[in-house]
């Protein structure tokens, strides 16, 4: 029988231990947006209102149903209570664990250092489940009626699946393109635009990863993307067509396009002026602040390591699929309306809350 080595048990207590003061502890049902998002899910359960749910004061979802309609089938079972609105997001949240486990591992392989000891590797990986854990964006978001722990999901298998697909050196299965394509579709029915960083990601990955942009055909794009963009059109069109004039007010203009272009007017600090330059470059550089501090102290490690292995060799390293993922999600987060979080392979996103 093989030994649990020391780092796998600290793993295993951390989610263990995390899990029951979130389960146990004092409901937060109140912070934020979190009773909006229950009150979608009543309003299906209670009033049979799928395809686009409202909220307590009766005003329409500003986000994609997804969560919701994973969540209504078991609340209409009976069971009213707070896991079971919250049942997608601890499942997507365990899911993203036991994928940065998995990337780590894989990506540890890449290196020297696991050549001369092999037990490094599971140790290594191990420890980037626990770095994943313990930080307070993630504690929160584990147990949080929000979308995001979904997207996060759809997110990090999309980038595992993105990098396999325009890797060379793998088999270019159809089965690896439909599921990259499937994480794409759903993160978009999870919360809207985020879903491009997966599709962004791929040639770029196959250019500075793997030398050439040709790779990116790999992925069968000409197929998976209006593959993708069918599930999200399946929601979307039926909703502009049933109520045209709050999907231009609220989803177009105020969630798409007002987050955008009312960057620094959203992120103006108190007693300095919400427009002009100064304005927009405060709201640019919020977001790089965000990273750095929501994830401290494992954002220093970040950038130490990155130190590390410098600049000119991040995308020759062994690392350099999470160190692109990296860099992409807080360039796409910081033109986004609110903010995203990074932790070494993994990213958690806040747009449009």
């Amino acid at each position: 029988m093989a030994k649990l080595r020391p780092a796998r048990l600290f793993l295993f207590l951390t989610l263990a231990v995390l899990l029951a003061a979130r389960l146990t502890g004092p409901s937060a049902l109140q912070r934020f947006d979190q009773p909006k998002t229950v009150s979608y899910t009543a309003d299906i359960v209670a009033n049979g209102r799928w395809l686009w749910p409202r909220d307590m004061r009766g005003l329409p979802a500003t986000k994609p149903p997804l969560v919701n309609w994973l969540a209504a089938p078991v609340v209409a079972m009976g069971f009213w209570t707070e896991w079971a609105v919250k049942w997608p997001m601890l499942a997507g949240s365990l899911a993203t664990l036991a994928m940065c486990i998995a990337m780590a591992r894989r990506l540890m392989e890449r290196t020297h250092a696991a050549n001369q000891n092999a037990h490094l590797v599971a140790d290594v990986a191990s420890l980037a489940g626990i770095a994943w854990l313990l930080n307070p964006a993630i504690t929160v978001a584990i147990y949080y009626c929000r979308p995001d722990p979904l997207l996060v999901a759809f997110l990090t298998g999309a980038w595992i699946l993105g990098t396999d697909l325009v890797d060379p050196a793998k088999p270019a299965r159809v089965s690896t393109a439909l599921m990259f394509w499937l994480c794409v579709g759903l993160a978009a029915l999870t919360k809207g635009p985020a879903a491009l960083l997966p599709v962004i990601y791929l040639p770029l990955a196959a250019r500075l990863l793997f030398g050439n942009w040709k790779h990116a055909a790999r992925t069968q794009w000409w197929w998976g993307l209006p593959f993708a963009a069918a599930i999200f059109a399946a929601w979307v069109v039926p909703v502009a067509l049933s109520y045209p004039e709050d999907f231009e007010k609220i989803l177009i203009k105020r969630e798409l396009f007002a987050p955008i272009i009312g960057l620094g007017a959203r992120y103006g600090s108190p007693g300095v002026t919400n427009e002009g330059p100064f304005a927009i470059l405060t709201g640019i550089l919020h977001n790089p602040h965000w990273f750095l501090s929501g994830f401290a102290p494992w954002s220093l490690a970040a950038i130490g390591a990155l130190i590390i292995i410098r600049p000119r060799n991040w995308f020759r390293h062994a690392m350099a699929p999470a160190i692109l993922w990296l860099f992409l999600v807080i360039a796409f987060f910081t033109f986004s309306a609110n903010n995203g979080t990074v932790t070494g392979n993994v990213v958690r996103t806040n747009q449009f809350e």
